[in-house]
This record gives C-alpha cells, sequence and structure tokens, in this order.
C-alpha cells in the first residue's frame, strides 16, 4: 500500500473515499469529503492506495498560530475511514510519524462513540483531556414511534397538543424563496441571541449539499396563516440522522414549534430507515446561567439517553511549545 497525502484532492479522490463513507454506520459529516463547509477549511487528506484505489482515509484539520508560527497542531475528528479496523489504525500511526517529522507540536484526537485507535494507547506521549469532553442525545429508532413517544416529558406531550390545537403545521421547505427566509430566520434568531452559527451562505450551501446529495432533509414549522416560522436541518451520517441546525423567529417563541418540529423529525427518521435520531450534542456539566444548560432541558424531554463520548486524547511531540501554547491561550483570553 502506498501512504501519500493532499491538500487538494481530485474529483475522483473524493469519490473513492465517499464510496468508504457511505459503507460505514459511524461517522459524522465532516468526514464526507463533499461537505461544503470542509471544501472551505484548510484540510489535509492522508490516503492508503491499493493498484491506484483508495482503501482508507483520513482528513486532519492543520493550524498554525498566526503569532506563533512556530506552533503548529493537527486536529483530528473521529480518525480513519477504511475497508477494516486493522487499516485505519495503520494509517493513523502513519499520519502520527509524519506529524512528529513535520515537527507539529501536539495532535488533538476526538475518538468515535469508544472506539481508541491503537496508535493513541500504545505512546506514552498521549493525555486525555477530560475537560473537552462530549456527549450527545439519541432516540432508538427501531421502537415503535409509540413506545418513543412513551419516554416524552409531560411537558412535552402538552406542548405538542397545544401546537396541533394551534394548527401549526410541519412540512418541508423547498422552494428557494423559503429556503431564503429560512436562513433569514436563522440570521434573526443569531442576533437576538448573541449566538453566532453560520452564514447565510454556510446555510445555503449545507442546505444545497442535502438537496444534491439526498444526505437529509429541511423541514419548517408553519402557522394556520402558511407563514414559516422556523425549522430544522436533519443531515444523514451513516446509520444516524442528526440534527444539524435549527431557526426559531423571534418573534414566535411563544409557540410549541420546536416541539413539533423534533418530533415530525424524528418520525420522518424513522420512515427513512435511520436507526438513530441524533439531537447534535448534549452539553456536559452545564448551570442554569449557560444557554446549553436549557438547550440540554429542552432535549430531555423527548429522551434521557445521553451518549458520552470518549473524551479527546492529545499526542504531544513537544512539551515547551505546548506550555507556551496554553501561556497564549490564557493571555488571549484575559
Amino acid at each position: 500500500m502506498i501512504f501519500s497525502h493532499t491538500t487538494a484532492p481530485s474529483e475522483q479522490q473524493k469519490v473513492e473515499m465517499l464510496e468508504l463513507y457511505n459503507r460505514k454506520d459511524n461517522v459524522s459529516i465532516i468526514q464526507n469529503p463533499f461537505f461544503p463547509l470542509n471544501i472551505k477549511s484548510s484540510l489535509t487528506y492522508f490516503f492508503f492506495e491499493k493498484q491506484n484505489d483508495i482503501v482508507t482515509y483520513c482528513i486532519v484539520n492543520e493550524s498554525i498560530l498566526s503569532k506563533l508560527k512556530f506552533i503548529k497542531y493537527a486536529t483530528i475528528y473521529f480518525g480513519a475511514i477504511g475497508n477494516s479496523e486493522e487499516i485505519e489504525n495503520e494509517l493513523l500511526e502513519n499520519i502520527v510519524k509524519f506529524y512528529k517529522k513535520s515537527k507539529f507540536t501536539f495532535i488533538y484526537f476526538q475518538p468515535f462513540m469508544g472506539r481508541i485507535p491503537t496508535i493513541f494507547k500504545m505512546t506514552y506521549k498521549c493525555f486525555t483531556i477530560e475537560a473537552d469532553k462530549k456527549a450527545t442525545l439519541l432516540i432508538n429508532l427501531k421502537a415503535e414511534v409509540t413506545s418513543i413517544e412513551q419516554n416524552f416529558s409531560n411537558h412535552l406531550k402538552r406542548n405538542i397538543r397545544k401546537g396541533e390545537k394551534l394548527e401549526l403545521q410541519i412540512k418541508e421547505i423547498s422552494s428557494d424563496y423559503e429556503i431564503a427566509l429560512f436562513c433569514e430566520i436563522h440570521e434573526k434568531m443569531s442576533v437576538k441571541r448573541d449566538v453566532f452559527h453560520y452564514s447565510k451562505s454556510d446555510l445555503k450551501e449545507i442546505i444545497d449539499f442535502i438537496r444534491n446529495n439526498n444526505s437529509g432533509f429541511l423541514i419548517g414549522c408553519y402557522t394556520k396563516e402558511n407563514v414559516l416560522i422556523g425549522g430544522l436541518i436533519g443531515l444523514a451520517q451513516g446509520n444516524k440522522l442528526e440534527y444539524y441546525i435549527g431557526a426559531t423567529h423571534p418573534d414566535y417563541r411563544h409557540l410549541p414549534q420546536s416541539h413539533l418540529t423534533h418530533f415530525l423529525a424524528i418520525k420522518k427518521s424513522k420512515e427513512l430507515g435511520f436507526s438513530f435520531y441524533d439531537f447534535g450534542g448534549f452539553g456536559l456539566n452545564k448551570t442554569e446561567e449557560d444557554q446549553v444548560f436549557h438547550i440540554n432541558k429542552f432535549k430531555l424531554s423527548f429522551s434521557n439517553n445521553i451518549i458520552e463520548f470518549v473524551a479527546p486524547l492529545e499526542i504531544r511531540f513537544s512539551f515547551i511549545k505546548k506550555i507556551i501554547y496554553l501561556i497564549y491561550l490564557k493571555l488571549a483570553n484575559t
């Protein structure tokens, strides 16, 4: 097998990576070579090739501090994707050797749910970053809808009934006009909450990606007068449909639109054959002063099936540079 890397993969290489990606259940959209936000990022693509065909790949984000250019680090989310776990581990071993030889300060690695590659188990220079531990909340779609509903809180059930009495409608957003309106609602929500998610152009590219690749859906909540007041983007990721981003019009926050929208998204994901509905993250150790605490509370009204990821890991090649990096971050945030 030939080990290679590039910052500009060809269309044929992307197609071969996508074929490997589509065979896996446990994948993330950021491992999809055609995802638009990946294309706009500064990424390096590593491969093993056999007879000119890619048999495993890994996407790595390289970063250099603008004011301390001698500090470089690489970020890997969820590892390599290939024909076997053995070959995935072998590629990661080669990537670690590559960045050590390239004088990088460290590699930051977020394993997928419970999977720690061999290279990260073996080296004494690997450290666990408990403070960055992540989680998500999953709904098992193999259960019947009635069984899923039984786990809903009474508050959620009341809000769903309220939305139905108000004749709120949940349906797919399809026209260019409605897509533009969804993007505007998202922008208004972001301004109101003082939280930036995505620009209108980023959202439009994600929606185009979904439509062109049949990789999820965009659904909206409408009043009985057919006014769009919110919605959500669901992205297909292996055997999961993940809630990727939502939009709620600030003037209609008093209506139970999010409750109904997620309920329909759950049912639609089940109809499409997905095994899980992923709420797109769950914030650990949050207090009431944090917005995420209240988002968590909303998600928990659907289920309490919280799945914690393995804490991120770091392989450190230079302890001195790592200390300088931490001091720089501390000063930058004061």
